[in-house]
């Protein structure tokens, strides 16, 4: 259930001010050919690239949103050396040696910033201690250290520009080089292949600038916006010391279709290169398209776009954040979020072509201060997008192509802003710009865009990582949670036994007596063998209730250990984490009852949960409100998140399964039911970048290898490579419906997103929500179809790249569309069906 409604008051009457738009009295750009998906080429050999180090770093974890901590925000100083912090925010850099005779307050060093966007100068502030308040008079205000001051020594001039861009980034000497320098990018809203980066010294008064540079042969339109630093263990191990990366998401079409991301070292060309040369010591990290030599725009199509692209995105500031060992590049911007448009901003469309036509078709202008001309969005968000930094050594090592990393999650600024909404008379078109990162305080300064009247405000957000995990679960319990089906489990009645020791859990879990709770305190034990239940009864409980707080470490997929092994009835295991296990997670060896409740279970080189066809079978188990994941994927090709065989009426709800594949693609269900299981039901998962989806059956078993079961409410999104979503083979008497699938990169020759298979299936799609064809007489079998949208787009969906599969206003086609079904009383969310005249097709029902 989508429960925020969508902004169709202000934000869908936006301005649309130069720097996003084309003036009235030109033409607007051609609308570039979408041509049939397909891999694109290579571009080893067409630019200039560094040869990658052979150096490995050990893989870093993800920073997730939920990592970072909201510490306040404080106000910008008063006007200094000619200009302000007046529609301020496009460019800062953390500076760690400044304010040397600061107070110890926890906030040290200072920020070298960008000031008016019709100047561009550069000024350093001092960092005050941040507040958390809705009133910006509480704030502290920062003080100026260094006035205002053109640090480019009149190499550009932003007077000259037609709306000009640019960012700053600090770096420590390098090279030959003797002092820190202030390196700066500069770009203006059309341009080609101009020279436009430099450095300078960190005197502002005596910048002594240097430059300015062309960028090896990469278009402006990708390369002119933002810059950062990149960490030096990884710079000198994929990328032969680069240390700064630059880029630009260049809003439209020209920039390809998605954020860029450029590495580069110019003290390499030159200590300092000559006036006008060309950096050519570049390795690009992030490209949704690829650069023609020679071509002002990228050369792209739909098959390499980021998820969720749309042509109204700015993404202005970025970053490459630490903590220990996880790490996350981010890009901070202004989302589109539901329908986009070439037009006005009060919902006025123009077609690229409308001048062209007899008569002209092109509408009226609207009046100020909604006639300027460009690229709009119904509603907009500010956000900071997560990418996984291991993608991107992947990428500097030619493994995979530029367009393949995605962006794994996103964090919702509106909380935090103070004015969140675009303003369209003060020519507010974006909500937050510039980032900054103090690496070794883990400290994170966001700039708000016009919020303190026309000055920007600078948010602080503190990042602790969870270094117990390789990957972190997006909350604590489950990350869809239905209302009443995930609340915690209460604690457990009866005899109990607290361990905090592993040699003491291992004698507990196998020697306590049937109906003993095993209460175990939060840490990580480092297992040295099996954990082995084989009395009725028994309760693993973490204690705290959160699964992170108590991990079960097993050794490693390839020479530890297996992890739990269960041989009895009614046992309940909840509230951890098992991780890094050899052969299975859990293995159920046909007991009866189990219960899996919020637990996170993470790398076995087997399957993940094991259920065994010991004896007969086992019956009514279920596994809820957990997290089942690869950090990539399965070290061989023997694997599933779930496979059971003799299963009778399991229930597998309200988890989050992650990368469930092995390296070469092999056809592994993530949620498999067969050799003879019957009446499973699945329902409320989210299913991300899995190689396959759910199956009852499997090709290799026979004529009766499931009956029955339901497949209801579930939402299944890849855009790694992947096979079908839901498979029914040699199954029969089964029901699959109300489920939402978005599959993005179908294996070659796949047209069909589910299927029925083999003779002996049969049974009824109906009411599903997705993308590619079902396909109901596979190999001869005699499935019906009926009431499914296959035909389904990305806009239709609240946030598709995070597999948050909400339904937008814009899928109509969906809403209200559906015949009610007996089976299906709820929806995802566990929100009464139907909310309107008759049930939405797919998981979510949806609500304003």
């Amino acid at each position: 259930m989508h429960r925020s409604k969508l902004n169709w008051g202000l934000s869908l009457l936006l301005l649309g001010i130069l720097a996003c738009t084309l003036p009235i009295s030109q033409s607007p750009p051609p609308e570039p050919e979408i041509e049939e998906p397909q891999v694109a080429p290579s571009q080893s050999g067409e630019l200039p690239d560094v040869e990658p180090d052979t150096q490995e770093i050990q893989p870093a974890g993800r920073i997730q949103p939920e990592d970072l901590t909201y510490l306040g925000a404080f106000r910008l100083p008063d006007a200094s050396g000619g200009s302000d912090w007046d529609y301020s925010g496009q460019g800062a850099t953390y500076y760690p040696v400044g304010d040397p005779q600061g107070p110890d307050d926890g906030f040290p060093g200072s920020l070298f910033g960008v000031g008016h966007d019709q100047q561009l100068f550069v000024s350093e502030i001092d960092i005050p201690v941040p507040v958390i308040s809705s009133n910006l008079e509480d704030l502290n205000t920062a003080s100026t250290l260094q006035p205002f001051q053109d640090n480019t020594s009149s190499i550009f001039n932003a007077e000259e520009l037609a709306i000009p861009i640019a960012d700053i980034a600090y770096l420590p000497p390098q090279g030959d080089q003797t002092s820190g320098k202030l390196h700066f990018v500069w770009g203006q809203h059309f341009q080609d292949f101009e020279a436009s980066h430099g450095w300078s010294e960190l005197n502002l008064s005596n910048p002594q600038a240097a430059g300015p540079w062309l960028f090896g042969e990469y278009t402006n339109y990708i390369t002119s916006d933002y810059l950062f630093e990149i960490p030096e263990d990884f710079a000198n191990a994929y990328l032969s010391g680069q240390r700064l990366a630059t880029g630009r998401f260049r809003e439209g079409v020209w920039g390809g279709f998605g954020p860029v991301l450029i590495a580069y070292a110019p003290w390499e060309d030159g200590n300092p290169p000559a006036p006008n040369s060309n950096l050519n010591n570049t390795t690009p990290l992030l490209l949704y398209g690829i650069q023609e030599p020679g071509n002002v725009e990228i050369t792209t199509d739909l098959s390499m776009a980021m998820n969720s692209y749309q042509e109204s995105d700015h993404w202005w500031g970025a970053a490459w954040l630490t903590s220990g060992s996880q790490s996350a590049v981010i890009f901070a911007g202004t989302k589109a979020m539901g329908a986009s448009w070439y037009g006005f901003s009060n919902g006025v469309e123009w077609d690229y072509d409308c001048a062209e036509q007899t008569p002209p078709t092109c509408p009226e202008v609207p009046e100020w201060p909604y006639d300027n001309r460009g690229y709009w969005a119904e509603s907009y968000q500010a956000q900071l997008i997560f990418y996984d930094t291991n993608e991107l050594a992947a990428v500097a090592q030619g493994q995979i192509e530029t367009f393949e990393p995605q962006p794994y999650a996103s964090l919702d600024l509106t909380p935090y802003l103070y004015a969140p909404e675009l303003n369209p008379a003060e020519y507010k078109r974006d909500l937050v710009g510039a980032v900054a990162f103090d690496r070794e305080n883990g400290l994170l300064y966001v700039f708000e865009r016009l919020a303190d009247e026309y000055k920007s405000v600078v948010h602080v957000f503190q990042i602790e990582a969870n270094e117990n995990a390789a990957t972190t679960p997006l909350n604590n319990t489950v990350d869809q949670p239905t209302e009443g089906s995930c609340q915690p489990l209460p604690q457990p009645e009866g005899p109990a036994i607290t361990v905090n020791n592993e040699a003491e859990l291992r004698e507990q879990a196998f020697s306590a007596a049937p109906g003993t709770a095993i209460l175990i305190e939060p840490g990580t034990y480092e297992m040295q063998n099996f954990l082995h239940i084989v009395n009725d009864g028994i309760t693993l409980f973490g204690t705290s209730g959160n699964r992170a707080d108590v991990v079960l470490d097993f050794g490693g997929m390839e020479n530890g250990y297996f992890g739990i092994m269960v041989e009895s009835d009614d046992v309940t295991i909840a509230n951890l984490t098992i991780q890094n296990t050899t052969d299975h997670g859990i293995a159920i060896q046909g007991a009866d009852r189990p219960l899996l409740f919020n637990l996170h279970i993470l790398n076995s080189r087997d399957q993940l949960v094991k259920v065994n066809p010991v004896g007969d079978g086992s019956d009514g188990g279920v596994v809820a409100c957990s997290l089942l994941e690869y950090t990539t994927s399965a070290p061989d090709n023997y694997t599933n998140g779930i496979s059971a065989h003799n299963a009778h009426n399991w229930v597998i709800r309200d988890n989050r399964w992650e990368r469930i594949r092995t390296a070469s693609n092999d056809p592994v269900p993530t949620i498999l039911f067969w050799s003879g299981s019957s009446g499973t039901i699945v329902e409320r998962n989210t299913l991300v970048d899995c190689y396959q989806g759910i199956a009852f059956g499997n090709a290799g078993g026979e004529a009766g290898d499931h009956t029955g079961g339901i497949v209801r409410n579930n939402f299944i999104y890849a855009s790694l490579p992947h096979d079908v979503a839901i498979e029914m083979v040699h199954a029969t008497g089964w029901l699959v419906a109300h489920n939402t699938v978005m599959l993005l990169n179908p294996a070659d020759g796949l047209t069909w997103g589910m299927e029925a298979r083999f003779a002996d299936s049969q049974g009824v799609f109906t009411n599903n929500l997705t993308n590619l064809d079902i396909l109901t007489y596979r190999d001869g079998a005699g499935a019906t179809s009926s009431g499914d949208i296959t035909t389904a787009s990305l806009d239709w969906f609240v946030s598709p790249e995070n597999a948050d599969l909400h339904l937008t206003v814009l899928a109509l086609e969906a809403i209200d569309q559906a015949s009610s079904l007996p089976e299906i009383l709820e929806d995802f969310d566990g929100q009464i069906r139907p909310n309107g005249g008759a049930p939405d097709i797919g998981a979510d029902e949806y609500t304003q």
